[in-house]
């Protein structure tokens, strides 16, 4: 299972070229996120145990603009000993054409015990969670 999150594009997140401007991209992506968050700590209580993102990265297939119509795409690629890596997808997703896949994102996040700052084991919750949205290969 994939989790989607519409986007709304507003003018702050465009730039001088008239496009989207590539941070715009990193904010969504936090954003979809969310929903798993909420999923591993409910009520949002992720102390002493929870997450923290390790390493991001993004490739910028084509440009974006403030009226296109966009959704992030989301899911588990990897489920480690204390990490997981999350593929997330930004697409152009007009109504009456195929869906254009416009960012390519890979994040690795790590469990992490909050008192003594380490990284821990991902526990079966965690685990339990991630599983639902695990899909190893690269389609959409």
């Amino acid at each position: 299972m994939h989790l989607v999150f519409p986007v709304k594009p507003q003018v702050a997140d465009t730039n001088l070229f008239e496009h989207i401007d590539y941070l715009a991209s990193y904010r969504w992506f936090d954003r979809a996120r969310t929903e798993l968050y909420m999923e591993l700590f409910p009520g949002f209580h992720c102390k002493p145990h929870g997450l923290v993102l390790v390493n991001t990265q993004c490739t910028y297939l084509i440009p974006t603009f403030v009226d296109d119509p966009l959704e992030v795409r989301s899911w588990v690629s990897r489920i480690g000993s204390k990490s997981f890596t999350m593929v997330q997808q930004l697409w152009r997703v007009f109504p009456d054409r195929e869906p254009e896949l416009c960012v390519d994102s890979t994040c690795v996040l790590c469990a992490i015990d909050f008192t003594v700052h380490k990284g821990e084991p991902l526990n079966d919750h965690f685990r339990a969670v991630l599983q639902k949205y695990y899909d190893p290969g690269d389609a959409a």
